[in-house]
């Protein structure tokens, strides 16, 4: 399933609202596999989607990163 930038930046943007969940996740998991899943059900979201949280860098939570994000899926949603 193909997924647009937009809904890509809101589940990114979700995660970093969330990301000591994440980061928990991530620390306990016992699998990439487990972690995906975790953090899928965690977001709502499907496994693409949580793969992509997954790879996303620590740089990211970045105040200029996260703005420069919000922005963009603004953008596409207005």
């Amino acid at each position: 399933m193909a997924h647009s930038q937009s809904v890509i930046l809101q589940t990114i943007l979700a995660a970093i609202d969330r990301r000591h969940e994440i980061v928990d996740i991530v620390f306990d998991a016992a699998s990439e596999d487990d972690a995906l899943a975790k953090i899928a059900e965690l977001l709502n979201v499907d496994q693409v989607m949580a793969g992509a949280v997954l790879d996303q860098q620590f740089r990211c939570l970045l105040p200029e990163r996260r703005t420069r994000m919000t922005d963009q899926q603004n953008a596409l949603t207005t």
